[in-house]
């Protein structure tokens, strides 16, 4: 793939007998800009070289063209070469405003899930009976998320992307108004139906940015990803602040107002939705292969690390955000301090992700996940160290860099 500028990106698959059965340029060819068939060509140089770029540069002022030569040194722009190259124009238009909703829905409905970190076990710990219950709320919502997963991929394979999304929405929206009801009727039961509701959204939310590489090209996706991916830096300053502003305003019921604003939250995300063109996957054969059996998939030992490997991540992730504002209110703190140690901590998360993809071309995979373990390590050892405000910053952002 040659991107000449910022003006266009296209692709060309050469003749496999032309390009000894790589479809891809080397080095070692010679490529041609020119701007017609029959015009002379502006360059001709080794591909990869500054001066190809420049040539094609130029040469967007007029019809483009580009071609190559099977023999170094050796070079044609007659139509009987050109026709030996299949040329095709990547529009990302379309992928642009997928991802600029996505991301949109990423920063506006993903900020429920940092009001439900926050908020989760004090609401448990203000209704449940049983101390040992506080917690539950979130492991509901982490349960249902996981069970719920493979029949949100089911339908939206079924009835796309946007239908799948809005039905998140629609789930989030009815979880934030049962758990208002709990707080204001003191039902512990009602609350854990919604963090179950808040489950199912969350199931959703975590397809975003997989749908935003499907309708990007190949050199598009990793800034498909990306860009959605920043999405959620924003959730980490909308959530927190939600709990500033709403939590008290149901006084004396506590943090109602937060789960109220978590409705508003899912009707505002889900408008921007609406807007949202994917087109739905194609029909899969009866009878056509599926992939292979998750028996061969699990029988290789990289799959077994990386599997082990998240989920010890995620478990521990999920033992310090949930226990980290109850500790933090026993110790003296406001669920506003709370707040504040989660919206560093979140932001702490999605920030790497800008580079984690360069750090793993040039470290490998495993030097990478050893470094985010050692990180969760070292987040233990800052958290047991003591109960100053500090301490609970700097062990929440080292556990979400890690």
């Amino acid at each position: 793939m040659i991107s000449p500028g910022r003006s266009c990106c296209v692709q060309y698959n050469v003749n496999p007998a032309h390009e000894k059965g790589k479809n891809q340029l080397s080095p070692t060819d010679i490529v041609v800009a020119g701007a017609a068939p029959d015009e002379p060509a502006l360059q001709a140089q080794p591909y990869g070289s500054d001066a190809v770029f420049g040539g094609i540069d130029r040469a967007l002022a007029a019809p483009f063209q580009i071609t190559r030569v099977t023999a170094v040194g050796y070079w044609s722009i007659n139509k009987k070469k050109l026709a030996e190259v299949q040329k095709t124009t990547i529009d990302d238009r379309l992928a642009k405003r997928n991802v600029a909703i996505l991301a949109y829905a990423q920063a506006i409905l993903g900020s429920q899930m940092s009001i439900h970190i926050i908020l989760g076990g004090l609401a448990g710990a203000y209704l449940a009976n049983d101390a040992s219950l506080t917690t539950l709320p979130i492991s509901i919502t982490v349960l249902v998320s996981m069970f719920t997963a493979p029949a949100a991929s089911l339908m939206m394979g079924r009835y796309g992307r946007r239908a799948g999304f809005l039905t998140g929405a629609l789930f989030g929206a009815i979880g934030g108004a049962l758990s208002t009801t709990a707080l204001i009727i003191g039902s512990f039961e009602t609350l854990l139906a919604g963090t179950a509701f808040t489950g199912v959204y969350q199931a959703f939310q975590g397809f975003y940015r997989f749908a935003a590489a499907d309708t990007a090209s190949e050199g598009f996706k990793p800034k498909a990803i990306s860009w959605v991916l920043a999405g959620g830096l924003v959730s980490a300053l909308i959530g927190p602040e939600t709990v500033h502003v709403a939590a008290d305003l149901f006084a004396p019921v506590p943090f109602a107002g937060a789960y109220i604003a978590i409705v508003v939250i899912n009707i505002v995300g889900a408008f921007g939705l609406l807007f949202l063109r994917i087109p739905l996957p194609p029909t899969q054969v009866k009878g056509a292969s599926t992939g292979r059996p998750l028996a061969e998939i699990f029988r290789q030992p990289k799959v077994v690390v990386a599997v082990l490997c998240a989920m010890i991540s995620y478990a521990l992730m999920g033992l310090v955000m949930t226990s980290t504002p109850l500790a933090m209110v026993n110790h003296g703190f406001t669920p506003d301090h709370a707040a504040d140690v989660v919206r560093f901590h979140v932001i702490a998360m999605f920030a790497p992700s800008f580079v984690t993809g360069s750090l793993i071309a040039r470290y490998g995979h495993g030097k990478i996940i050893g470094s985010g373990l050692a990180l969760l390590g070292a987040c233990g050892v800052i958290a047991t160290a003591g109960v100053e405000l500090a301490h609970f910053y700097w062990a929440l952002i080292v556990l979400g860099v890690g």
